[in-house]
């Protein structure tokens, strides 16, 4: 399924403020979804709360965002008066 989520890690809530996260990096997903960009490597990542607590009391998930933005479209130029 191609819009199927690529789940990551989990994470728990401390507390009001922070969620703790788990990665697996050596997930084949996770290496595949690493990209440069100046330089620099980046994976984004999405991070839910789950709907209740998993039975470790994971109360997030963590999955990749493979969002890809289209290219730049050339712009329709109209000769329109206004």
């Amino acid at each position: 399924m191609e819009n199927e989520k690529k789940y990551v890690g989990s994470g728990k809530s401390s507390n009001e403020f922070f969620t703790n996260i788990a990665i697996e990096v050596s997930n084949d997903d996770f290496k595949k979804a690493i990209y440069e960009y100046n330089g620099k490597k980046y994976v984004n990542l999405t991070v839910g709360k789950k709907r209740e607590a998993d039975q470790y009391g994971k109360t997030h998930y963590v999955c990749l965002n493979e969002y890809k933005p289209d290219e730049k479209k050339e712009e329709i130029k109209d000769d329109l008066p206004f």
